[in-house]
Formats: C-alpha cells, structure tokens, sequence
C-alpha cells in the first residue's frame, strides 16, 4: 500500500511537471512572436529566457551571449531623461523600483543595437504563481514619447523665442508659492520688457524687433542661475522665477540681466535697454498681487 502511494504520488509530480514544462513551452512560443522584448526570471531573479525580438534587438545569438555581455538587463537602460525619475532604477533591485511606480512612470530607455537608436519602453512584470517565475515585457513607446514631448514644447514653450511661456510661468509660481507657504523659503519674481518697443518696432520694423525678442531671451537664459525660470510674458514682457532667492538677492540677478542686455550690440550693431521691476513673495500674496507689485515697481523704472 504504501509503495503504491509512492508511485502514485510521483506519478502526479511527473504529470505535473508535463504540464508545467507544456505551459512554459506555450508561453515561450507566444513569446517568440511578440513584438515585444520579453524576458523570463525565475525565482533567483536570473534569466532564464528571451524572445528572439529581444535578442534580434540586442544583437545576440541567444540567452547566454546576452547575460555575458550585459550581465543583467538593468545594464542596458540609457541614464537620460526619458527615464525614470525620480527613483534609480540602474541597480540591482531595478524590478522591485518598477513595480512601485504607476504605470506610466515605467519608462526606460534602450540601444536598438540593430540600427544604433535609443528606444523607449514602457515595462511590465508578471509572477507565475506555480512556478513564481517573472516575465517582463517592454513595448515600444518611442513614437508617442515623441509625440508627448512635442505636445509639452507646443504646451509649455514661446514658438518665437524658444523659452518658457506664461503658462507654464503660471505653473511653476503656483508650485514656488505653495513651497513657500509649506517651509517659507523665499521667493522672489523679475518683470521686465523693452524700452520703447514700440518706437522700435516703427523705426526698424517687426522683423528686427523679433530678432531682438530672440536674442534677449537668449542672454537672459544664459545669464540666468540653472535654478531659475525664465520666460516669455507677452509681447516685449518677460518675466523670472527665482526660487530661494531674497529680494536684495533678486536686485542683483536684475541688475546682472540689465547690464548684459544693454551691453550686447543686436542685428546692424542695434542698441537696446530693458526696464526691470523685482517683487517679493509675502505668505498672503497670490500671482496676482505677486506679479502687480513687480509691474509697478517695472513702471516706475
């Protein structure tokens, strides 16, 4: 009797283990013919299988020539800004950082070794409950990661000057006023447009005012600290974030833009000054009255 359970029992582990290895031949099959990069970990978070999509894409003949060359997948992401922020996901435990974000921070970016060009992938594991062997799936997202950063530049950019516009200004004051409100650090706002732009425009026409838009915006980009926020108001306005700034502070980068703008010999050696008004942000103020006492201090000037 009890040699009889024996062989029953491992007749069902063998029976088992039939079905298991049909199950994973099965999904290695569907794998095959995704056109997705698809690998298989099992329980020790080791490679065990890869679609030929992948290897196609990695430029290797199998699984073995692939893990002596990247030693694990996380080694080939590219560190580059459609990747994901803000956690580091170039280390070891890459996968548990993953499954923490939301779906569409799971972004990371590859070499197409085939044709040498970044792609970008959006991942996804799944556990096998019986097995618990992972399989991680990367789709492609390149063209509308592109499409996603062309609609945030239309969005967020001035077309003529190629600097921010009012509405992300708007954004990233209601951002710097909230922090303030939050841990009280300073913040401080510059307005500031061309003297008599106007006149200009009548004297030298509009061509060469947007010769001068553009090349005003560019000075004051580069003169800029990397944590400020420069952009375009409206017309001959522009406008600047200064986060952790304090108004004797903000004075100074004013001053700073005032002297590189007046110094600089535009298109046909042209001379131009900017008038500036500075404001401080006070824990009752609003864009709004942020922005009105630097247009008066501006008109003053």
């Amino acid at each position: 009797e009890k040699l009889r359970d024996n062989i029953r029992n491992i007749t069902n582990r063998i029976i088992l283990l039939r079905e298991y290895q049909k199950q994973l031949q099965i999904t290695q099959e569907i794998a095959t013919l995704q056109d997705n990069l698809i690998f298989m970990l099992n329980n020790s978070r080791e490679i065990i299988f890869i679609n030929s999509y992948a290897l196609e894409f990695f430029q290797v003949k199998n699984r073995e020539e692939f893990t002596s060359k990247y030693k694990d997948i996380y080694h080939c992401f590219i560190n580059n800004e459609q990747s994901m922020e803000p956690l580091n996901i170039y280390s070891v435990d890459w996968l548990d950082k993953i499954e923490s974000l939301a779906d569409d921070q799971r972004v990371v970016v590859m070499m197409d070794e085939s044709c040498f060009e970044p792609k970008a992938f959006v991942v996804s594991a799944k556990s096998i409950l019986e097995s618990g062997h992972i399989i991680i799936t990367f789709t492609e997202i390149t063209k509308l990661a592109l499409k996603k950063d062309e609609f945030k530049r239309r969005a967020f950019f001035d077309e003529l000057t190629n600097i921010y516009n009012r509405a992300y200004f708007n954004q990233e004051a209601e951002r710097e006023i909230l922090k303030f409100k939050r841990s009280q650090i300073p913040f401080c706002l510059i307005m500031f447009d061309i003297d008599f732009f106007k006149k200009f425009n009548d004297t030298y026409g509009h061509d060469i005012g947007d010769y001068v838009l553009k090349d005003i915006a560019s000075i004051v980009t580069k003169t800029s600290r990397p944590t400020d926020t420069v952009a375009r108001w409206g017309g001959e306005e522009f406008v600047a974030i200064l986060p952790q700034t304090s108004l004797n502070n903000a004075a100074i980068v004013a001053e700073n833009f005032r002297k590189e703008i007046e110094h600089n010999k535009f298109i046909s050696d042209i001379r131009v000054t900017c008038s500036f008004g500075v404001s401080e942000l006070h824990y009752d103020d609003t864009i709004d009255t942020l922005l009105k006492r630097a247009d008066i201090a501006l008109y003053k000037a």
